[in-house]
């Protein structure tokens, strides 16, 4: 007998239906892993064939990505009726006991905080805090806007104030922007103001105001 045969031999003593089947799959899944990789175009792999989870936000180009309909609406959420939210008038409106002197409302735009009065009997006064770190800000009547009753610099509080409405609060860090505003007293005190667009001033004629 050949060494060939004695070889031949050995090898089917040793093969088993595991060994077998183990073989034959390997090559099933070699030669489909080769099939995909030649047979398989661009852009041919669609939703169904592609595993839940496996598709990570690299892998995706948002461009060819639309919209949801809910998007649609939030990216006019600014709008009412059609009118930017951006040129609309601003309300505020708060009241406090009488005797607090707590806070009735704050403009963040203007940097301004309006607090009660420190003076449970002197009618509808008020206080101003500037919260800012920079500019002063300057209380005129409506009717003479160039002569500020005070000015407040910046973290500072104004003594208390009462000047009789409508009033005019501005801040130099914030120019184009003014809240014009009141206050009146019962047996609490009421604070109303609406901001708006200020007109052009010159912050240095209100300063020179200021000082006369």
């Amino acid at each position: 007998m050949g060494r060939g045969s004695f070889v031949g031999r050995r090898i089917a003593d040793r093969l088993t239906y595991a060994n077998v089947v183990s073989t034959l799959c390997l090559f099933v899944l070699l030669g489909g892993g080769a099939y995909a990789a030649v047979k398989l175009g661009k852009d041919s792999v669609g939703s169904k064939q592609v595993r839940n989870g496996s598709i990570k936000g690299a892998d995706v180009d948002e461009s060819s990505l639309k919209a949801v309909p809910e998007a649609t609406e939030a990216a006019n959420a600014r709008l009412l009726d059609g009118v930017d939210s951006s040129e609309l008038v601003r309300s505020f409106a708060g009241n406090v006991p009488s005797a607090s002197v707590g806070p009735v409302f704050y403009v963040n735009e203007l940097d301004a905080l309006l607090l009660g009065d420190t003076d449970p009997g002197a009618g509808s006064c008020f206080r101003i805090r500037h919260t800012g770190d920079f500019g002063d800000i300057f209380v005129s009547d409506l009717v003479d806007e160039t002569a500020p009753r005070f000015v407040v610099p910046a973290l500072h509080t104004s003594p208390n104030s009462c000047a009789d409405g409508p009033l005019v609060l501005t801040n130099t860090v914030h120019p184009n922007l003014m809240l014009v505003f009141g206050c009146a007293q019962a047996a609490r005190t009421y604070c109303y103001g609406q901001l708006i667009d200020a007109p052009a001033i010159d912050p240095q004629s209100l300063r020179r105001a200021s000082k006369r």
